[in-house]
């Protein structure tokens, strides 16, 4: 089911929720009260789209044509795929501002790396936003990482992306992922959670051993509360390249341990790129004095283009 503009993505979504969501839900009154607790005063669009991200399992196994602004992309889909419903959506409510921001910022770099990469959206954006820079997506989970081979195959990207599966951490080794319980397809998967799980033995390398010799300009890290080990392990990086980051924060807490390491690497107080939602943690873009510039520009453009495209 190929998702296109306007009332046709509307009836693509209500045909999805009627065939595959609402009996999973228990009804259309147990969907509609799920809805008005978790969206209020919402369009009825988006709270389709969101309730549905945040709660439902997809339908099935899908090979979907994508069209989000600024991009067209092949996505392929597994049935638990926590994004293959907001695909068949276009992605109008899913990271909008932080997909805008990270297309303008890697059509001016020169190396990418995706950490977290899930099923590797983050990173067909950076390789089609710049056909000449270096990507490489980092994904641990096996299950997902086969699957981001498959997406950069599918979109002719599998020569210019490279997916590791592999965690980063603050050294090599090994560490337990943990996965929800009957959902290796989850995003959910982190290396610092804690409580009931699948538990799975994953290789952990470094940032700055994977990173290679041409350094890294631009970074997006999205790992469930294990960003404070990533940073650890690219202290040189960070020193060296000074890359521009895209951090996911779920507390403040974590916000401020991510602002004490990298202020001593010149990083300057963050500004929001994604505000926290239901649906979405808030996500951070960090940059040194030398790089803020650019960085500010991207984000008001991506602010803008989001803007233009929400009044289309």
């Amino acid at each position: 089911m190929t998702p296109i503009p306007g009332a046709d993505i509307a009836r693509t979504g209500a045909a999805w929720l009627v065939d595959a969501a609402l009996p999973r839900l228990g009804g259309l009154s147990a969907y509609l009260s799920v809805v008005r607790a978790i969206t209020p005063g919402r369009s009825p669009v988006a709270r389709r789209a969101r309730v549905s991200l945040s709660l439902l399992p997809s339908a099935q196994q899908s090979d979907l044509v994508v069209k989000a602004e600024p991009l067209e992309f092949r996505y392929l889909s597994l049935p638990g795929d926590d994004l293959q419903f907001a695909c068949r959506l276009g992605l109008i409510d899913w990271e909008p501002t932080a997909r805008w921001l990270f297309h303008l910022l890697a059509a001016e770099s020169g190396s990418v790396v995706d950490v977290g990469a899930y099923s590797g959206i983050y990173s067909i954006t950076a390789a089609l936003a710049n056909p000449d820079c270096r990507v490489l997506a980092i994904e641990p989970n096996p299950v997902m990482a086969a699957l981001a081979r498959a997406n950069m195959a599918a979109n002719a990207l599998d020569g210019r992306v490279d997916v590791l599966q592999v965690a980063l951490a603050a050294a090599d080794g090994t560490a337990e992922l943990v996965l929800p319980t009957g959902a290796p397809e989850s995003s959910l998967a982190s290396l610092v959670a804690t409580g009931d799980g699948e538990r799975l033995s994953v290789p952990t390398r470094r940032l700055d051993d994977v990173a290679g010799e041409d350094g890294v300009d631009l970074i997006k890290i999205d790992v469930e509360s294990g960003e404070p080990g990533v940073l650890a392990g690219g202290a040189d990086v960070l020193a060296t390249n000074q890359p521009v980051i895209l951090m996911e924060a779920l507390t403040p807490e974590e916000l401020a341990g991510q602002r004490t390491l990298l202020a001593a690497h010149g990083y300057v107080e963050p500004v929001v790129v994604n505000p926290a939602t239901r649906t979405d943690a808030r996500m951070f873009a960090w940059a040194t004095v030398r790089r803020s510039p650019l960085l500010l520009a991207g984000l008001e453009e991506a602010r803008r283009q989001v803007v233009s495209g929400r009044r289309g």
